[in-house]
């Protein structure tokens, strides 16, 4: 391959939604794109500054783990998103086998964050709290349950909250979403018991769902949430999510993902005359993958969105209706039953045993099995003993 010669651009490679030389400003006959902010994720911290190859309307994603050992940055010249680095800190092995933590406290973290700011000279956008991820080999190198990760997470956002209120912290819905939506709604429900409203967020991140692009899962997810939040000003910003997870954008306020590298360094030498191993540092692979999310994204309408959602709302209706009740759920009356049986001293006051004995009752009653709405659905008429 022909290098360009000093100070010419070398052309793009068959690309026809990108302007040549990679123009500073976005073209105006590209295909349509997504109204969607994609941050892209990047690993050199040069890119976010005047000596950036990307256009100036790119806005990137940078790692506060990738540039842990740097002793100054560049001047951002782009919208930034600051990402905790949780990933990285908690999937990496420890040399002695313990369990994976993080590795800085909550104070020494502010701390590194407002060193990036002054570095940056500008505010990032959002910064992502320091937040445990729930996939199952992440709770195998923690040790911990779903449960604890989530919990830890909203402590967390309590903890920087308190430490630095002045931050534009993105708290972030964490759980296993392979399993359905549940964890993730339970965790807006924890933010939300815990006083955290998220609609005050800039942005809320939706955790966890890097590996589950263009998969029933993700669409369940975030169609679970759309409803979750339905008339509320809640930004959902979707972490590592790529290209194939487009069919959730009109759900998402933004996402970002830094799986173009990924995909470059799988896709052998730069083929844009920069000289690089790999495309997984090579800009212009950087800014057609860009390019190509956008315009992914926007094939999704709102409206087809919102037919999504109608659709799946009505099957999980459905699923209620038909499956019988699962005893490891308490109703509330059973719950309220077996905190005042607790709580309910033993005396001997005949008064009290009497209650006690009623509530014992009420709570037999309540976990006894009952027949399936299905089974009463179909039953004939006129044939009761059927």
């Amino acid at each position: 391959m022909t290098l360009p010669a000093a100070g010419e651009q070398p052309p793009l490679r068959g690309v026809t939604t990108l302007p040549p030389a990679l123009s500073r400003e976005p073209a105006a006959d590209r295909p349509a794109r997504s109204p969607l902010t994609f941050y892209l994720g990047i690993s050199e911290p040069s890119w976010v500054g005047e000596d950036s190859p990307l256009p100036d309307h790119i806005p990137v994603c940078l790692s506060c783990y990738r540039i842990r050992d740097r002793k100054s940055l560049p001047r951002a010249t782009r919208p930034v998103l600051l990402d905790s680095g949780g990933f990285s800190v908690l999937s990496k092995k420890r040399a002695d086998g313990s369990p994976a933590r993080w590795d800085l406290t909550p104070q020494q973290f502010v701390k590194r964050v407002r060193w990036i700011i002054r570095q940056l000279g500008r505010m990032p956008d959002a910064i992502a709290i320091m937040d445990w991820m729930c996939e199952q080999f992440m709770l195998a190198r923690t040790g911990l349950t779903v449960e604890e990760h989530r919990r830890r997470t909203v402590i967390s956002a309590l903890e920087l909250m308190w430490i630095a209120p002045d931050l534009p912290w993105m708290f972030v819905l964490q759980g296993n979403a392979e399993d359905g939506p549940d964890d993730h709604l339970r965790c807006a429900d924890m933010y939300e018991q815990a006083g955290i409203d998220l609609a005050k967020a800039p942005m809320v991140g939706v955790g966890s769902v890097c590996r589950l692009q263009a998969t029933d899962q993700i669409i369940t997810l975030f169609a679970a949430l759309d409803e979750r939040f339905a008339g509320q000003d809640v930004r959902l910003h979707g972490l590592g999510m790529k290209k194939l997870a487009y069919v959730v954008a009109p759900a998402a306020h933004s996402w970002d993902s830094q799986g173009w590298s990924l995909r470059g360094r799988n896709a052998g030498p730069c083929q844009h005359g920069l000289g690089h191993v790999h495309e997984g540092n090579c800009p212009y692979f950087a800014v057609e993958w860009y390019d190509q999310v956008l315009t992914a994204a926007a094939r999704v309408t709102p409206e087809q969105w919102r037919r999504t959602v109608r659709a799946r709302t009505v099957r999980r209706n459905q699923q209620t209706l038909f499956a019988p009740p699962a005893p490891h759920m308490p109703t509330l009356g059973q719950s309220l039953a077996r905190a005042a049986r607790v709580f309910l001293p033993d005396n001997g006051d005949p008064e009290q045993t009497e209650l006690a004995a009623a509530l014992d009752a009420f709570r037999a009653q309540v976990t006894a099995p009952q027949p399936s709405s299905a089974s009463q659905l179909h039953r004939p008429e006129g044939n009761p003993h059927e």
